[in-house]
């Protein structure tokens, strides 16, 4: 730990990092493109949910919490988002609307989940 550098726990961890990818412009993508995370920010962040799971993941495993994703089927459309894996509970991160909260789920069907390992 650096001098003067704040601890934080996983949980505030998680939060900071839910904060910051929502506040990224959000682009519904008409042709699917993936993209790595450093390529979202080159392009000022304007990116879909699995491009945001993609981002999202990446931060978390960089920081040492383990992470996975849920695939949701939803009134015939698809969609992706992450979660992160605190003290064994999926805390799920869904940033594509500015008003969807830290643990906000989407109304589904079927939902997947993966973790990564």
């Amino acid at each position: 730990k650096s001098e003067g550098a704040q601890e934080y726990d996983k949980f505030s961890q998680v939060q900071a990092i839910f904060n910051a990818v929502q506040r990224l412009p959000y682009l519904e993508e008409g042709a699917e493109l993936l993209l790595s995370p450093i390529a979202q920010l080159e392009q000022g962040g304007w990116t879909d949910c699995d491009c945001r799971t993609i981002l999202v993941g990446a931060l978390l495993k960089s920081i040492g919490i383990p992470t996975g994703f849920n695939i949701y089927q939803a009134n015939g459309s698809g969609h992706v988002a992450p979660y992160a894996e605190v003290d064994g509970k999926q805390i799920l991160m869904d940033t594509i609307r500015k008003n969807f909260t830290l643990g906000y789920e989407i109304p589904h069907q079927r939902k997947i989940s993966v973790f990564f390992d």
